[in-house]
């Protein structure tokens, strides 16, 4: 990997440089802050050494507090020394350069580079021990993940693009803004181990036996119909028509038994039952006219259109659910039996929505930049609640005539998210039956957003298409209907109670690394809340960070055998114990690590002699998924012990899987 980095930078240097003595020097410099970055991590070197065996030895002990005591301290002092040693690098840059070379143009941009690798040395030492970290517990998948951050997965692309937006000293950039990112994501990870093992400190085994039986049924039926008038080259009327059906029928009864015991000392800490039960059955139909007219200008493209649409749905359920611990119904009252939940419904909604749009593209140089304006406004009205919403936006790209390679978009505008039935049905408990009724009083849920982007085209390692893009946004949110997902299920609130936000940052590379093959690198970065009863929690869909990676490649020599190589890390969802508020939603699953790999193979691929063939190519694949078996949280099984104390056991993901596949072009 080492090798393949260097092998860049030298590309790099060669390729900005203004000449090729520039390119020499700043090879040669590079080689010196190389030497010297590697001498002053010694020291943290020796922490990272001392800590593996304590914290190996005591993991396998299960003694966590100690683990954690270790890992706390290593990071402590690791990052205390790689701080001296970047103030020393800052100071003493003049003297480590001249004990290299006297050539005075050398040392001049020696010291230029070791003074920028020293703003992000001070971040080596989390990545690094992170690494190490994972490394001691057994946990490879991770330890490899944290080792390339650094030199592989934020460096290649930041030492790509720094070079293209700054010039030539972008080159030497690019590591610290590397060190600075990796060593973010790796503090990010330790808090949240040094977390997990605090709880690792009270583990408890637990056993559960299922029985029962879950039939559903999910039907949709869709169609649509159009007709479209021209009139003349610049107008058009087209007339929509589309309708669909649904019928959902959801009836399980199912029952488990479980035992929970404390993992060490095998003490029985409780037994109980639980069974849930439900017969819930929903029929929907919709159907829509629209009329579209579009019309275009010499600057203009012009649309608007109207539509009109009948809604009828039908439902009928009835759920309940019964929990059992050592004897005793929860929640216990000694005059009656009380369920923990229970829910009937039995409801018909009959409404018309009527929704429109008038927007236009405007398009225009001044000079040789390129602007293009979208402006427009929606409305609509429903009669189940009779509201009213109107949503204007706008958005605005500008192409600049000095560098045609960038393009620059900001937008805004107000939007609404119409509620549709399930976040209708608003409950009313009455001694311990909860009843749906539809709540006519809803509003839409508001955003008011604000987006600034930029998409950067460009093309190096031998003339090969590349592109990245980011995003940043803010989004104001309000007349929110909260919701909870327990095991995959939602339940809505039923009533506009919160308001919050969203701000985030998405990133993307994406282009040839490999000639003739697609591959790209995303980083999005996002935090999103809700106000309620003036505390502030996290929403459902809070994934503070996301970083994919998708490389494919060809094998040497051949271009009928590609491999390709996906890999995620993605911060967990919120989560809380169900039936308590979406104030007690204040866990936080696992992240969510998966690694894949595949090759294919080109069995056919048709003669390129200008006849037409039935089949163009055939692909084989075999795929293997989630490479290192990695058991990612899907969701919480609970369990209540007669003191109403809730336990939170992880239902897991599928573990590794071998996928076989065969792709036909016609």
């Amino acid at each position: 990997v080492h090798c393949g980095v260097v092998i860049i930078y030298n590309h790099s240097c060669k390729h900005f440089a203004d000449s090729d003595a520039h390119a020499t020097l700043g090879i040669a410099s590079y080689s010196i802050a190389n030497t010297v970055m590697m001498c002053l991590l010694m020291l943290p070197f020796g922490v990272l050494q001392g800590m593996q065996p304590i914290v190996g030895y005591n993991y396998g002990a299960r003694l966590y507090s100690r683990v954690s005591k270790t890992f706390k301290l290593s990071l402590h002092v690791g990052t205390a020394l790689c701080f001296a040693m970047a103030v020393l690098m800052f100071v003493m840059a003049p003297l480590f350069s001249k004990c290299f070379t006297k050539d005075e143009n050398l040392i001049r941009i020696s010291i230029y580079t070791l003074r920028a690798a020293s703003t992000g040395f001070t971040f080596i030492a989390p990545g690094m021990l992170t690494s190490n970290y994972f490394q001691s517990i057994g946990k490879a998948a991770l330890a490899m993940f944290f080792s390339l951050t650094r030199q592989v997965i934020f460096l290649i692309p930041v030492l790509i693009l720094m070079p293209r937006l700054i010039g030539f000293n972008g080159i030497w950039w690019s590591g610290p803004i590397s060190d600075t990112l990796g060593g973010a994501l790796a503090i990010a990870m330790a808090v949240h181990e040094l977390k997990k093992l605090s709880t690792m400190e009270d583990a408890k085994s637990f056993k559960v036996y299922f029985d029962g039986q879950e039939k559903d049924i999910f039907r949709t039926f869709f169609g649509t119909a159009s007709i479209t008038r021209h009139i003349g080259d610049s107008t058009s009327i087209k007339l929509l028509w589309s309708a669909f059906s649904t019928k959902e029928q959801e009836c399980y009864d199912i029952q488990g038994q479980y035992w929970l015991d404390d993992a060490q000392s095998a003490e029985q800490l409780g037994v109980g039952t639980y069974a849930e039960h439900a017969r819930n059955y929903l029929k929907a139909q919709v159907q829509s006219v629209k009329l579209m007219v579009q019309r275009q200008l010499a600057h203009h493209d012009i649309e608007a259109a109207l539509t009109y649409k009948w809604e009828y749905i039908k439902e009928q359920s009835r759920e309940y659910e019964m929990r059992d611990s050592s004897g005793y119904s929860v929640p216990h009252t000694a005059s009656r039996l009380d369920l923990i939940y229970t829910l009937n419904s039995n409801n018909k909604m009959r409404s018309n929505r009527l929704e429109g749009y008038i927007q236009d593209a405007f398009k225009w140089h001044s000079g040789e930049t390129f602007f293009k304006l979208n402006y427009g406004v929606r409305f609509a009205h429903w009669s189940f609640n009779r509201e009213t919403i109107v949503s204007p936006r706008v958005s605005l790209a500008i192409v600049p005539g000095s560098n045609p390679d960038l393009t620059y978009r900001v937008a805004s505008g107000l939007y609404y998210q119409a509620p549709f039935y399930k976040e209708l049905r608003d409950t009313t408990t009455v001694a311990g039956i909860t009843m749906a009724t539809l709540n006519r009083n809803i509003r839409s849920q508001r955003s008011l957003q604000f987006i600034g982007a930029v998409d950067y085209r460009f093309k190096m390692l031998g003339e090969r298409p590349f592109k990245f893009t980011a995003e940043a946004y803010y989004k104001a949110l309000s007349n929110l209907v909260p919701y909870n997902v327990q095991n995959v299920k939602i339940t809505y609130y039923g009533e506009n109670l919160t308001s919050g936000y969203a701000l985030g940052l998405d990133m993307k590379l994406y282009g040839e690394f490999v000639p003739g093959t697609d591959s790209w690198l995303s980083l999005s970065v996002m935090r999103t809340q809700q106000k309620h009863n003036g505390l502030w929690v996290p929403l459902p869909t809070d994934q503070r960070y996301a970083l994919n990676l998708h490389f494919t490649d060809y094998f040497p020599g051949t271009e009928r055998w590609k491999m390709a190589l996906r890999l995620a890390y993605a911060d967990g969802l919120p989560f809380g114990a169900p039936h308590r508020g979406i104030d007690a939603q204040h866990f936080r699953a696992p992240a969510y690590k998966r690694a894949d790999i595949g090759m294919s193979y080109q069995a056919y691929k048709s003669p390129a002699d200008g006849n037409r063939k039935a089949v163009k190519s055939i692909w084989l694949g075999l795929d293997c998924l989630n490479l290192f078996g990695i058991s990612n949280v899907n969701s919480y099984y609970w369990v209540t012990d007669v003191t109403n104390r809730q336990w939170a056991v992880p239902n897991y993901l599928t573990g590794r899987m071998i996928n076989v596949k065969a792709t036909i072009s016609m």
